[in-house]
């Protein structure tokens, strides 16, 4: 990120000084001008997904600042470009025609419409099938409903993708999610905005069921061995020949069950992690060990 300051960079025309700051008489303003907060813009990363957010930025804040020349927009415009995004406009030299072919190749590259609806699909086809867990399905919905959201401000109508859609996010949900949903519903016929709600509604219940908390039913035996749930039982891994289930690692967050953790494979660092997240040494869950009620007590440290 970057900051506008008005002591080293152009002055900034007054009407992109929040409503809130402006003064009611040219004396008042001159006296709080020095005081106003400094304007913080975005850095551009390459990712044509953040194109939108950086250039509505840029444009109201610079880009249409008709206090500012063409080679003070041009100077801006390249401290906020990373070095990938610089590549696009590199060879160009400062000066007024060069700022407007600048933007012009910039906005080629990252702001046409049809490559953004495309980048927006593919991110929504991409996204990583969630485990059942509260924070996984959360992630999952959260990441979603961006990718959704930025279609609808391109102007493209949920007739036109949500065919499509549909099927995908419902392929990528838990068996026991889908269930749940469906049945709430009262069938599989299925509108985008339904299943956007309906998803909504299934971790709204999971949060009231669980008051916020992830249940992790897995003895401590897995800061160990290789240790899943398996029919109500807890089993070992290499033992199981039709266990494929996963749910989200309480040590790194991957898609795996703590046990086959690579990253912390050690007990001690397992341990230290469980204590400093507050989590119950029984069974991993969000609970003190006093108030375990896991079934499975295995203590084996």
């Amino acid at each position: 990120m970057h900051e506008v300051n008005s002591e080293t960079r152009p002055v900034m025309n007054t009407e992109f000084i929040p409503r809130f700051h402006r003064q009611t008489t040219n004396s008042s303003l001159s006296s709080q001008n020095h005081r106003l907060p400094k304007l913080t813009l975005p850095t551009f990363f390459w990712d044509i997904l953040e194109w939108q957010y950086f250039w509505e930025s840029f444009e109201n804040t610079i880009h249409s600042n008709h206090t500012l020349t063409d080679v003070q927009k041009f100077t801006y415009l390249q401290s906020l470009l990373d070095a990938d995004a610089m590549n696009v406009i590199n060879g160009l030299n400062l000066s007024s025609a060069n700022y407007h072919k600048a933007v012009e190749l910039l906005v080629n590259r990252f702001g046409k419409t049809h490559k953004i609806v495309n980048a927006y699909m593919k991110a929504l086809l991409d996204l990583p099938a969630p485990s059942y867990t509260l924070d996984s399905i959360r992630n999952f919905s959260d990441k979603s409903e961006v990718y959704i959201r930025g279609l609808e401000s391109l102007g493209q109508c949920q007739d036109t993708y949500g065919s499509l859609l549909i099927p995908v996010m419902l392929g990528k949900l838990p068996i026991t999610v889908k269930s749940n949903i469906t049945r709430e519903n009262g069938n599989d016929d299925w509108t985008l905005g339904n299943l956007r709600k309906a998803i909504q509604r299934e971790i709204s219940i999971q949060e009231a069921s669980t008051n916020g908390s992830e249940s992790y039913d897995i003895p401590t035996a897995s800061f160990h061995a290789g240790i899943c749930k398996k029919n109500g039982n807890y089993v070992n891994k290499s033992k199981s020949k039709n266990y494929s289930q996963s749910k989200m690692c309480i040590y790194c967050n991957d898609q795996h069950f703590p046990a086959e953790c690579k990253k912390f494979t050690d007990s001690k660092s397992r341990m230290e992690i469980v204590k400093k997240r507050n989590l119950c040494f029984n069974c991993l869950g969000n609970h003190k060990i006093s108030e375990c009620r896991s079934k499975n007590t295995c203590r084996n440290m």
